[in-house]
């Protein structure tokens, strides 16, 4: 009888440490959103119709799990505002002014976007925004 109890304490004190020592595991979307909001982004770089601009030199984004904000933006980028992930998705952001932006590589150290640019605003001079599609690659 002693015997019957030890093994059944034995196995359920292996059972308990392998149930203690599972990872918990990250689904894609959490993952993606881990690394947007893992500090801010520094721009390395960006075109515009397969053209390398400077308008966006200097900017700079932090993501929340909500919210953003930048420095050096322009008119393209608020200096404040609201994302989203569309539809689920972990390549598609919604900002809060329906701007869509397709995530074409996100890694600890880099993120790349890209999304189409309708307006081309003058306002303060051409440092503002120019139209077309936009290729943006930012690190850390």
């Amino acid at each position: 009888m002693k015997n019957s109890f030890a093994l059944k304490l034995a196995v359920l004190s292996i059972i308990l440490i392998f149930n203690g020592c599972k990872k918990e595991t990250v689904s894609p979307l959490e993952n993606a959103q881990n690394l947007l909001i893992s500090g801010i982004w520094k721009i390395k770089s960006a075109t515009v119709d397969n053209q390398t601009v400077t308008v966006y030199d200097g900017m700079t984004i932090t993501f929340t799990k909500a919210a953003y904000t930048t420095t050096n933006g322009g008119s393209l980028w608020p200096p404040s505002g609201t994302w989203e992930f569309l539809g689920g998705n972990k390549d598609l952001i919604l900002r809060d002014d329906g701007l869509e932006i397709t995530i074409i590589k996100l890694t600890s150290t880099e993120l790349i976007m890209g999304f189409l640019w309708d307006d081309t605003i003058y306002d303060g001079g051409r440092t503002e925004s120019v139209g077309g599609e936009h290729r943006m690659t930012f690190g850390k």
